[in-house]
């Protein structure tokens, strides 16, 4: 199923890790899409925060960025049904009866986007690890041992946590499975994001290789020459990624 730029309603975005879906939140924004963005992270979290990375956006946010945040990531993916209708309920000011027709999910509200109607199109937006680890049934061993001292968790017996990551792990999934589309990094980036890849094509998912740069970012930057007495700012968007390659 594609995304019908002609077909009326909104393109919704869930998990804002690094602030990296606001990027093609406003490329479909030019395309003269109407968008609704939530971002899900506390102020602290200047990385995640869309005003830390546009100069055009500023807080309080406008109509199409709502703030929606959890005591826990974790219960998104433990409790879908639940926050689903939680944040349907959150977005029902702004939609305003108007009808979802996509939904780019990421992090652990990936197990929120199966929920949605059966003609609203699914998008996994991957930053990396919500793919590579919390889909991953593989991973829901190394993923209670990491978890076992943080969060919630850390008041919990271990048995206990597995469990609960291995429901998680379960719940992100099976909404995996049923994506229409999948956005991650080029073959080669990390074997276990390849091995995930591979394991979603074969049923179906739709892999589009994301390799992908914005200059909105650098709307308003100064690029201009710079003299031999100034300050040199130089912006390097690389991440190293030391394992796995």
């Amino acid at each position: 199923m594609k995304l019908d730029l002609a077909k009326p309603g909104v393109v919704l975005f869930l998990g804002t890790m690094n602030a990296m879906p606001m990027m093609y939140a406003r490329e479909l924004q030019q395309a003269r899409q109407k968008v609704v963005y939530l971002v899900d992270v506390p102020p602290s979290d200047k990385l995640s925060r869309p005003e830390h990375q546009y100069a055009d956006l500023h807080y309080p946010y406008p109509d199409w960025i709502l703030e929606w945040r959890l005591p826990s990531q974790l219960l998104l993916s433990l409790a879908p049904a639940l926050c689903y209708r939680l944040l349907r309920r959150r977005l029902a000011a702004v939609l305003q009866d108007q009808p979802i027709k996509a939904v780019f999910a990421g992090g652990q509200f990936v197990a929120l986007s199966r929920l949605f109607p059966a003609d609203c199109v699914k998008i996994l937006l991957s930053y990396g690890a919500d793919l590579e680890w919390f889909c991953n049934p593989e991973m829901i061993d190394a993923l209670s041992d990491e978890f076992a001292g943080k969060s919630f968790t850390r008041y919990l017996p271990y048995r206990l946590t597995k469990a609960l990551i291995g429901r998680c792990v379960h719940n992100n999934y099976l909404a995996a499975t049923q994506q229409h589309h999948l956005l991650f990094f080029p073959p080669g980036f990390s074997e276990k994001g390849d091995v995930m890849v591979a394991r979603l094509q074969a049923l179906g998912v739709h892999y589009i290789p994301r390799l992908d740069v914005s200059f909105l970012p650098l709307q308003g930057f100064d690029r201009s020459y710079k003299p031999r007495d100034s300050i040199l700012q130089i912006l390097c968007p690389v991440r190293f990624h030391y394992q796995h390659i």
